[in-house]
């Protein structure tokens, strides 16, 4: 899988020793980037996919920033700049077999816990019956269900003790509701809850909250997102509701790195409220809703608001003057920003004295304004 980045030009050749070579594409291999330009994703394998029992398997890896991919299941590897063609010889990675867990719904909550849920944490009867949550000796259920089969149960004790069923699957809380359109994701349970309440039953948990903050290798908290990436690919866009805490703004970057940051957008807090149940607690559902409806897309490379340019101020005030050139007669109309990321071209006909001029500027700037050049 070791390769170097590929660069090709703009009319997708590359220059080598020998001359010019046209550069391939993941499209000549029969690679769905699904719409992806940078980054790692999983898709599926052109070589594989067609003849396995599960045909929607996403068993492809693959950088295309270094423009190389790795088949998981059937050993295939590649690389644009090897014109795809080296294959290696591995065991197919065995299907993961999950164990399912049988969970008997007690439809009726007692009444401590129905108080608890429906007067402090703001959830309707009705949206607690239509997640099946329970109360079982003591300990509340939320049952994580996939394809209207529960595949993983998640346990919270009075104290906030936490804990899931030994080798089931991991998966979004919620993932029957992942919406193709625009899914929000949270942070826990509640939080999801309560995007019901504010009109979004669309809305996600991750499984296992926010990694801590200082953890070095945390990738195995998002290991739920493989089991998922095949439904999660059809989304076109996500709203990232997670705890405004440090904890949760890690967990936001790296989910919108790993989805993709084109596709996700993030919602911000009122003061003194750190998640959505508490927003749903303070404030009520239709804070929820505006919230959402407000959401802020994360920065794009070359990508701007009209606000980041300050169209308002340079139309009030027009550009303004800065540094003197040194002439008096040039001054007037022309000088030199004291921001920087501006480019300045003196461009003319040769001989006619630009390096000249260039050598004077610097000069008389660096005189005046004791700039090192």
């Amino acid at each position: 899988m070791d390769a170097e980045p590929y660069h090709p030009t703009p009319d997708g050749r590359e220059k080598t020793g020998k001359g010019i070579r046209l550069l391939k594409t993941f499209i000549d291999f029969l690679i769905d980037t699904r719409g992806r330009v940078s980054g790692q994703i999983k898709t599926l394998c052109p070589k594989c996919s067609h003849q396995r029992k599960k045909k929607y398997d996403t068993c492809l890896s693959v950088d295309l920033d270094r423009g190389v991919w790795h088949c998981h299941n059937c050993g295939w590897v590649g690389g644009l700049n090897t014109n795809g063609n080296h294959q290696r010889k591995v065991q197919p990675v065995k299907e993961n077999t999950y164990q399912k867990p049988n969970y008997e719904w007690p439809q009726e909550l007692p009444e401590k816990a129905y108080n608890f849920l429906v007067d402090e944490r703001g959830i309707p009867e009705h949206t607690l019956q239509r997640n099946k949550i329970g109360f079982v000796q003591g300990v509340f259920k939320f049952p994580f269900i996939k394809n209207g089969e529960v595949v993983n149960i998640k346990s919270r004790t009075w104290d906030k003790k936490f804990w899931q069923e030994e080798e089931a699957e991991k998966v979004f809380y919620g993932y029957d509701d992942i919406n193709n359109e625009v899914t929000v994701i949270t942070e826990g349970e509640f939080d999801k809850l309560a995007m019901e309440v504010g009109g979004f039953p669309n809305s996600v948990s991750v499984p296992d909250g926010a990694p801590s903050v200082g953890t070095k290798n945390y990738s195995s908290k998002f290991d739920f997102l493989d089991t998922c990436e095949g439904r999660l690919n059809e989304v076109k866009q996500f709203i990232l509701a997670v705890d405004n805490d440090g904890p949760g703004k890690l967990l936001e970057e790296e989910l919108a790195r790993r989805l993709g940051w084109e596709r996700c957008s993030r919602v911000v807090w009122p003061d003194g409220c750190k998640d959505a149940n508490e927003t749903l607690i303070k404030h009520g559902p239709d804070a929820i809703k505006k919230l959402i409806d407000e959401a802020i897309p994360f920065p794009v490379e070359g990508v701007y608001w009209v606000n980041d340019l300050d169209i308002e101020t340079l139309y009030e005030r027009g550009l303004q003057p800065g540094l003197e050139t040194g002439w008096p007669s040039l001054d007037r109309l022309y000088s030199i920003s004291q921001e920087s990321g501006e480019l300045h071209i003196v461009t003319g006909i040769p001989g006619h004295g630009k390096s000249e001029f260039l050598d004077a500027l610097m000069i008389n700037i660096a005189k005046a304004e004791g700039w090192n050049i």
